[in-house]
């Protein structure tokens, strides 16, 4: 299972890579511009453009991606198990000792 750290780093990188195609797609365009094609108001598209992901959702970046023409796709694929570390390692031989001497 993966840590809250590296769960809001992988929410931030999401993030992150739906605002560059919207920041490099409304490029030139004015913010009332790109506010309008993507269905957002003119301060979001501000947000966006000064990197500001935290005033912006997941689902509005979604959203307005689309609205510019984009099909977003997600793939969920299993994480590999976290290494080892000593202490469970211990945790772990003090288990089998257990079992075994119950036997």
């Amino acid at each position: 299972m993966r840590t809250r750290t590296e769960q809001d780093a992988a929410y931030l990188a999401l993030k992150q890579q739906l605002a560059a195609i919207l920041v490099a797609e409304s490029d030139g365009w004015t913010q009332v511009w790109a506010a309008a094609r993507m269905g957002a108001r003119q301060g979001s598209v501000s947000d966006l453009r000064r990197g500001k992901l935290d005033r912006l959702s997941l689902e509005w970046l979604i959203k307005a991606t689309h609205a510019l023409g984009y099909d977003i796709t997600i793939i969920a694929t299993p994480s590999p198990p976290p290494p080892r570390t000593s202490a469970d390692q211990r945790g772990a031989d003090r288990s089998a000792e257990k079992g075994a001497s119950e036997i």
